[in-house]
């Protein structure tokens, strides 16, 4: 069965932004089973530099920039795609569960890499032990371990409810201070947000939480910090960025020697890819003016 797909998606933006960076993974990926048999992919405006690379799931990520002023920008795929018929197994007769979970211990066998990636757990995932007691009732002893995850499923399914008002992109900062585990800030300084979290902030913050800062210095009162470091109001902070760069010799947070500080020289955003995305657009740039097509001038 042969299926053509578009994929649209638009920005519009509520005033005109002169840079933006975008990542798509669009190309449906090559399995036993389905084969990406065309693919083009558009942009409106075109980008000013493309990067392709394939992540570690297999997927092609186009990784592209946008150096001029736009107030809209949309990106559309179209793929036509070839799926073959998939023999389902009858659950009832797959191996037990306990022989399939017997199978990810160490040492895993070559073929079952790919699929032992998804058995690790993750610092993400806390609250492990009432996740598996709930699992227990469908994983009995012995049973074919489709059978067991499509009970699972099904009881997922009926027994888990939606709360829609769980969380919201309005939630009170006062409630996001008390909820947060980890508090990570990413906002432009203005005058608005000129030490959006000091000691009052802090003081809402569960004794557990880590606060980091990625952004903007000012964003936090680092005298404050020190004080929510010493007093334990926090667990510990994470900052990649100070009030004053580069620091002058005695600023506060360059003297604190503590095991829950981190301070970073303002290179979080310098990830292998962000500085691959630099050289390639140095490349460009020059190949550019070369080529007697010079491209972003500056007056």
């Amino acid at each position: 069965m042969n299926y053509r797909i578009t994929h649209r998606t638009t920005y519009a933006y509520s005033e005109p932004v002169a840079v933006s960076h975008h990542a798509a993974r669009l190309r449906p990926r090559d399995t036993d089973s389905q084969k990406c048999r065309e693919f083009s992919i558009t942009f409106d405006p075109e980008p000013d530099l493309i990067t392709t690379h394939t992540d570690s799931f297999g997927n092609e990520v186009r990784s592209f920039s946008i150096q001029k002023l736009h107030a809209r920008f949309e990106v559309v795929s179209r793929s036509l795609v070839s799926i073959a018929p998939v023999l389902q197994p009858d659950p009832a007769q797959t191996p037990p569960w306990e022989h399939v979970a017997a199978l990810f211990r160490d040492p895993v066998a070559g073929d079952l890499l790919d699929p032992c990636q998804f058995v690790f757990r993750s610092p993400l995932l806390l609250h492990e032990m009432p996740l598996r007691e709930f699992a227990q009732p469908s994983f009995t002893k012995n049973r074919p371990v489709l059978a067991a995850v499509a009970d699972l499923s099904q009881r997922i399914y009926r027994e888990f409810i939606f709360d829609p008002k769980a969380t919201s992109v309005s939630t009170p900062l006062d409630e996001v201070l008390e909820r947060s585990d980890v508090l990570s800030l990413h906002c432009p300084l203005t005058a608005a947000t000129r030490h959006l979290i000091g000691l009052p902030q802090m003081r809402r913050m569960k004794r557990s939480a880590l606060l980091i800062n990625t952004s903007r210095g000012g964003l936090v009162d680092e005298s404050a910090l020190i004080k929510a470091l010493d007093q334990g109001l926090i667990a510990g902070a994470g900052f990649d960025v100070l009030s004053v760069e580069p620091p002058t010799h005695g600023h506060p947070l360059l003297d604190v020697r503590r095991p829950n500080f981190i301070l970073t020289p303002h290179v979080a955003w310098a990830s292998d890819g962000a500085m691959q995305f630099l050289a390639d657009q140095l490349v460009d740039n020059i190949e550019a003016w070369a080529a007697g097509r010079p491209q972003h001038l500056v007056a």
